[in-house]
């Protein structure tokens, strides 16, 4: 097989030759036709005798006289030529390399990668003759320039690696490993394969080893490993059995085993020494569990009061050390990390439900209603228990705070929750009214008018949403309430987002349709872009945040919804510049099987609003059928408000929305755009200057935006957070640059 591919990959140059010449086309003597010929058949002759070395010569002396000719073909036969000659070598260096022959080996990659310099094959082949020949300056300058063509791949960053590790050089396997990880859009199983090798490294520093023994540790939590996540643990403590932090972990995850006793016996051993916060809340959990309540809740007040004094510090070092003084692995002085967070929900929620089970009603009442204002993953269906035990104790005590608590567990998600949010048109109107009246319409669509109304039981303002009575009977204009009122449910849940507009309730029949949202009193973003009340920087950094956590929520909740349709009509901003995101009329479930979603691709079209949709929410013009659609194309959209914030436009703008939507779509093609997309410090520098943004910052903002709008969705964001967390870097490098400006003379 061998032998027919490496006379092929010469021969395939020579038909070339030979049929260019046959018809006169080539100026070359016939000798020298003559003699190329006989050397092709010498070959052909030594290869079936599997003479290889000989043929290897030939094809030598052959690939030089055509390279030297070969000028004289158009460029469309070079191209195949130069790939023939190319695949020549690489031929002939395989050989050499399977006779041992390394150095003849390298001369011929090298040869061929003259041809086609970004050839992944050719350029591993060679990394590893390189290897082979000891030349590691070589070898690892050929394994960059690979990962650079094609990031990607993982072997790469395994070899080079791996080669570091072996040279000694632990920090730099550390910064290709991370690479790696980076380049893997942080795949869980690329991270945890990446950390164990950088687990298996020796560290001058066994501190710094530490720190990815704690991230790795965290993946093999996630991924439900306790086992395994055990078994580091013990290899760790080994060589370092002081380690405090490996220490609590190592109890925290016995109790997780269900080795209590050895948990207790661990912890009790570390608290003795300090404030850890690990090993007071596994004590705590222990004591509750063993049904000694009293030390429980001793143990978490201890921690609550713990994190009340990180709270209260306001140095940003200070905050950090106390972090990792009490075992946790924190770095962020403003958002809680995962487990700092955790524990303190939990805390609460045991503190307050052994407050309940002493009859300290306002002590429960004051846990409970911590958790509730803190939010995130801590509220769960045991705490929405809690909180309907704590109602029914406030029922039969007659407690004036009785209402509160009601509302409480109706925004949670409590057993009456579906009952009060679905319900027939005749019982939504008892507990709403309105009035039908001009004075009352908030606002007005093709489908639907939203009205002023009154909650009854509360007298609260609410926004009530009604259906034309033309279109009840329309199954797709309904199933868009239907999609608005399940989205807004589902993201409610456990509890509501406070950029989120809140749903209170609904109503359907057979041919009518109605629901209520809170009432929001402010503009819409785009009231606010018209009206150009949207002139500082703040503002606008302000606005953005808040649209990412109520994406964030979107995204992330039970039914992965992606909105569809976010444009400054749909943002809602208060008096004081607070963010509701509403009108999910036209969003879309992520989690839906592969084959709803393709009947779902091939029954729509197009939906959302022109100037702010990502390329993908277009049909393709080759099959009408709407590509794959994620959370990135509300990324898209979100780029292009902001791009809009910046520049008082959208990136694209004509009289027809077709044409804008082709725009948008062109540059996901690769075609000619109608209309260059301008960066928004070149669209419109004078509102960059009125904005107080110097060239870096503005730079840099473009750089955010641009990002949003990059027409492939794997080349954007991959999640909003990520976008918050450049945004607050530039936010933080703006506020830098307006404390310099203080102290610059005015000179």
């Amino acid at each position: 097989m061998f032998s027919y591919m490496l006379i092929g990959s010469i021969g395939i140059a020579m038909a070339i030759l030979l049929h260019k010449a046959k018809k006169g086309k080539l100026p070359i003597e016939d000798k020298k036709i003559k003699k190329l010929k006989e050397k092709l058949k010498e070959a052909e002759k030594l290869e079936r005798i599997q003479k290889f070395n000989e043929v290897l010569g030939i094809q030598e002396e052959m690939e030089e006289e055509i390279a030297q000719i070969k000028d004289q073909f158009a460029e469309s036969e070079r191209i195949s030529i130069d790939y023939s000659l190319k695949q020549c070598h690489i031929q002939i260096a395989l050989k050499y390399r399977e006779q041992n022959l390394l150095e003849k080996s390298e001369k011929h990659f090298l040869k061929a990668l003259q041809y086609y310099p970004e050839d992944t094959s050719g350029l591993y082949h060679l990394a590893q003759i390189q290897l082979l020949l000891g030349k590691k300056k070589s070898f690892v300058s050929t394994m960059l320039k690979l990962i650079t063509i094609d990031p990607g791949n993982m072997t790469c960053y395994r070899k080079l690696g791996d080669f570091y590790r072996d040279e000694n050089m632990p920090d730099r396997s550390v910064k290709i490993y991370e690479k790696a990880m980076e380049n893997s859009d942080h795949d869980s199983m690329v991270e945890t394969e990446m950390l164990e090798r950088i687990c298996n490294l020796n560290f001058l520093d066994p501190s710094d080893k530490t720190v990815y023994i704690l991230k790795l540790l965290k993946l093999y939590e996630k991924n439900k490993n306790i086992k395994k996540a055990v078994s580091l643990i013990e290899h760790s403590l080994s060589t370092n059995p002081d380690n405090i932090s490996l220490k609590s972990r190592y109890g925290f995850f016995k109790y997780e085993l269900g080795e209590i006793d050895t948990s207790q016996k661990i912890m009790e051993e570390i608290d003795i020494k300090g404030n850890n916060i690990y090993a007071k809340f596994c004590l705590g959990k222990i004591m509750y569990q063993k049904g000694d309540i009293d030390k429980a809740l001793g143990k978490f007040k201890e921690i609550l009061c713990i994190i009340n004094s990180w709270e209260d510090e306001r140095d940003r070092n200070k905050k950090a050390y106390l972090l990792r003084s009490w075992g946790i692995d924190g770095k962020d002085d403003i958002t809680l990390n995962s487990e700092m967070n955790d524990i303190r929900h939990q805390s609460l929620m045991t503190a307050g439900n052994i407050y309940l089970q002493r009859g300290f009603i306002d002590e429960t009442k004051d846990s409970f209603a911590k958790v509730i204002n803190l939010g995130g993953k801590g509220i769960n269906k045991d705490f929405i228990q809690s909180v309907e035990n704590l109602v029914e104790r406030l029922k039969k005590a007659g407690d004036t705070d009785l209402s509160v608590w009601q509302r409480n567990l109706v925004k949670l998600g409590g057993a009456s929750i579906k009952k009060r949010i679905k319900s027939t048109y005749n019982e939504f109107w008892s507990r709403f009214e309105l009035e039908e009246t001009k004075e009352n319409i908030i606002g007005e669509g093709g489908m639907a008018v939203v009205y002023k109304g009154r909650e009854k039981a509360t007298g609260r303002l609410v926004a009530i949403k009604k259906m034309h009575d033309s279109l009840c009977r329309s199954q797709q204009i309904v199933s868009f309430f239907h999609k608005e009122v399940s989205a807004l449910e589902a993201i409610a849940r456990p509890y509501p987002h406070p950029n989120i507009v809140e749903i209170l309730g609904s109503g359907f029949e057979e041919d009518k349709f109605v629901f209520a949202m809170e009432y929001i009193d402010g503009e819409s973003l785009r009231d606010k872009i018209q009206k150009g009340t949207v002139s500082n920087i703040g503002d606008i950094f302000s606005v953005i945040t808040q649209i990412c956590q109520a994406l964030d929520r979107v995204h992330n909740n039970e039914k992965q919804i992606v909105h569809r349709d976010l444009k400054p009509e749909n943002i809602l901003i208060t008096d004081d510049w607070a963010v509701k995101l509403t009108d999910f009329g036209i969003c879309r479930v992520s989690s839906m099987s592969s084959s709803s979603r393709r009947n779902y691709q091939r029954t729509k079209s197009f939906v959302g609003t022109s100037y702010y949709s990502a390329p993908e929410q277009y049909p393709n013009p080759h099959d009408g059928k709407l590509p794959p659609i994620d959370h990135r194309a509300d990324i898209y959209s979100l780029g292009c408000i902001i791009y809009e914030l910046l520049t008082l436009q959208p990136p694209f703008i004509h009289d027809d929305p077709g044409i804008v939507g082709l725009m948008h779509q062109r540059r996901a093609t690769g075609k000619a755009d109608i209309q260059e997309l301008f960066v928004p410090s070149q669209k419109n520098p004078y509102r960059i200057e009125e904005l107080g943004m110097d060239e870096r910052i503005s730079a840099r903002f473009d750089e955010i935006v641009m990002k949003c709008l990059e027409p492939e969705p794997m080349d954007r964001y991959s999640n909003v957070l990520e976008l918050a967390s450049d945004l607050k870097e530039l936010s933080i490098s703006l506020s830098q640059q307006e404390e310099a400006d203080i102290f610059t003379a005015p000179w």
